[in-house]
């Protein structure tokens, strides 16, 4: 079996921590930032092209630059900003029949939230935007969407939480800029016996010594309104090499882009109970003034990461270096996205293009794949099975996975990414006119 396939779970034997493949669950689902539940950024769940005779929709209001989720219970979660407008805001569910369903949540009052995650156990994580500059919340809701924590944040913070199941509970990692330009990383528990606990809150880059203004929310120059784009998540992946490793000391990795800021690469060690701190090693940082895109680790430890600058690098997460780069010709801020059973390419959606590039080697020995896509896109592509899903302004496209175009529908997507539900296929994309389009799978 291919190590990006192994479901990861955490188990505790006396007096050891150890890392095992559990054969007793899911298949990893589509409930994280572009991502599914082992953190890998993808997902082995065979669809079909989304064609226009295939689908039904529901109207959920306009999702800015938030994308859904899958529920374990195969509902849509999604997150909606007022922005102003008078519009709820609030986490929201697009039950299995098309029913939405919303929980207290909806009467909140914030700028903006972020797109949700949610673990195996149905609650619900998200960083909401109260003021910008000034304070921000992580909020975790059980699956009623019905009360929960509001865990205060000081500073901004846009960008999507991430979790990562441990015994005891979970670790959600979330990103933030204080008030002084720093950007920090939180991790939090979330404990089924004692409640939230914050572990963590480190610096991670910037500070007074920053440009004025140089963080997320200004591009070119220009102080973008609300709703903002959404901040870098975190990327975390427990790797897996074979060896006694995996069982007495698992490979944790975590990976921090912070715009205008840098790059930074942390090994996390587990402390013996899910309560007290990890531990976070620096392992090497790289300083930059672009605007960052949310980085992804492939299942041999390549880590990939666009940015403002109109280029494409990968990394070694052991060690920080850079292994290769590639330029492109237009304008390129979504998250990079990795097939599954497959650690030999990896995909760029550009605001023109599709890129396939050689994880290994970059556009050293292998030439790029490169295919212009129906009107531009903020988001990623989504990938199921022997099928890639790019949602543009114009549609949504499939392309096989050496980029030849399979089907076309017209809606109106491209800043909301699409999402796979691992249980029956469907391909979900929500839209810019305040619908979801939910796919047929096989």
């Amino acid at each position: 079996m291919n190590p990006s396939t192994v479901y990861l779970r955490f188990c505790l034997f006396p007096a050891l921590l150890v890392l095992t493949a559990c054969s007793n669950r899911p298949l990893p689902r589509w409930n994280q930032f572009h991502s599914d539940s082992a953190n890998s950024g993808q997902t082995v769940m065979a669809t079909v092209p989304a064609r226009d005779d295939g689908f039904f929709s529901g109207q959920i209001g306009q999702l800015d630059f938030t994308s859904p989720v899958i529920a374990p219970d195969g509902s849509v979660l999604y997150s909606r900003s007022g922005g102003g407008g008078g519009n709820l805001t609030g986490i929201f569910r697009m039950t299995t029949n098309g029913a939405v369903a919303v929980g207290n949540n909806a009467a909140w009052t914030s700028e903006q939230l972020s797109t949700p995650a949610v673990d195996d156990d149905g609650w619900v994580y998200a960083t909401r935007l109260i003021k910008k500059g000034v304070n921000s919340d992580l909020l975790m809701i059980p699956k009623s969407l019905q009360g929960g924590y509001q865990l205060p944040i000081n500073g901004t913070a846009l960008s999507p939480p991430k979790v990562l199941e441990v015994i005891g509970g979970r670790l959600i990692f979330v990103t933030y800029v204080g008030n002084n330009g720093s950007h920090h990383l939180q991790i939090w528990n979330r404990s089924l016996i004692r409640g939230p606990k914050l572990l963590i809150d480190q610096f991670v880059c910037g500070g007074l010594e920053q440009e004025p203004g140089s963080n997320e929310f200004h591009v070119r120059g220009v102080d973008l309104p609300a709703p903002y784009p959404e901040s870098p998540a975190v990327a975390v992946r427990a790797m897996v090499n074979g060896g006694d490793r995996d069982l007495y000391d698992p490979e944790i990795y975590v990976v921090i882009a912070s715009s205008a800021c840098g790059i930074s690469f942390f090994r996390l060690t587990l402390a013996y109970t899910q309560t007290d701190p990890p531990k976070l090693t620096t392992i090497n940082s790289t300083d930059t003034r672009a605007w960052l895109s949310t980085p992804v680790i492939a299942a041999d430890g390549t880590v990939v990461i666009n940015d403002s600058d109109k280029r494409t690098t990968a990394y070694d997460v052991r060690t920080g270096a850079e292994k290769w780069h590639y330029d492109h010709d237009s304008f390129v801020l979504s998250t990079p996205t990795l097939p599954p059973l497959n650690i030999q390419s990896v995909y760029i959606q550009s605001y023109g293009k599709i890129t396939k590039l050689d994880l290994t080697s970059g556009p050293t020995n292998q030439p790029p794949v490169e295919k212009p896509t129906a009107g531009q896109s903020d988001a990623s592509p989504a990938i199921g099975g022997q099928y890639i899903f790019v949602s543009t302004v114009a549609g949504l496209t499939t392309y096989d996975l050496n980029l030849n175009q399979v089907a076309f529908t017209r809606l109106a997507g491209g800043r909301s990414s699409p999402a796979i539900n691992t249980e029956t296929g469907q391909v979900l994309v929500a839209t810019t006119d305040g619908q979801i389009f939910v796919f047929k799978g096989p």
